[in-house]
């Protein structure tokens, strides 16, 4: 399940997001264990500099079941040519 959406001011767009997975995987590996139900949260934001360049930044947090996960983040700068 995902839910998500987004809203435009001038040159900034805002976004939230939410999805949940339900995963029972098992394999060979010992890298390849997921089990239970992922929950995510995200929020972002754009700023569009120039016709081609925008920037961005997002947070991010996860919960599993089983699992201890932390905040996330990313920052970046989009260039297209």
């Amino acid at each position: 399940m995902e839910i998500n959406g987004s809203y435009t001011m001038g040159k900034n767009t805002f976004a939230l997001g939410y999805n949940r997975a339900d995963a029972d995987v098992k394999g060979s590996g010992a890298y390849i264990t997921l089990d239970g139900t992922t929950d995510n949260v995200y929020a972002n934001v754009t700023h569009q500099l120039h016709s081609n360049v925008k920037v961005y930044g997002e947070l991010g947090w996860a919960d599993q079941d089983g699992s201890d996960l932390d905040l996330g983040y990313l920052v970046g700068m989009e260039v297209k040519f």
